[in-house]
């Protein structure tokens, strides 16, 4: 790695880290055709992708969560092909649904937000972060 640059040095002043940095690896879906014979082997059905990709990366962006709030049912499921997989340290990085973010815009979403925290309570101790994207047009008054 090249040293580090002069915005770095006064942005983030000070000793490294006592334990180090972790860094994880994923992507936002698993749910890729065109990796058979490359990441997953050839003849890997679809609903065997999430078991395969849990054994090459530790970490997976839930941006299928966006869209459509899956339910807990279906979470559970892909808990357990995760679990499937060997994979101890995976971690799923649900994203909040759109209906919260950008349709009620944070606004009286009790309801829906108390449905999403059910369904992703479902990976248990491999729930990573969860994040929030906003429409580009929130702005501070909103």
């Amino acid at each position: 790695m090249p040293p580090d640059g002069m915005m770095t040095a006064k942005t983030l002043p000070g000793k490294p880290a006592a334990n180090g940095c972790k860094f994880h690896v994923g992507c936002s879906k698993w749910g890729r055709k065109e990796w058979k014979g490359m990441l997953y082997p050839k003849g890997t059905k679809e609903n065997e992708f999430l078991q395969e990709y849990a054994r090459h990366f530790d970490h997976i962006e839930l941006n299928s969560c966006f869209y459509s709030l899956p339910s807990p049912y279906e979470m559970k499921r892909w808990k357990e092909q995760v679990d499937a997989s060997g994979n101890k340290n995976f971690t799923f990085v649900p994203k909040i649904s759109r209906s919260i973010s950008h349709i009620k815009r944070l606004v009286d979403c009790k309801d829906l937000v108390d449905r999403f925290m059910e369904s992703v309570k479902e990976f248990g101790p491999s729930l990573g972060p969860i994040f929030l994207q906003v429409s580009d047009n929130f702005r501070p008054k909103n």
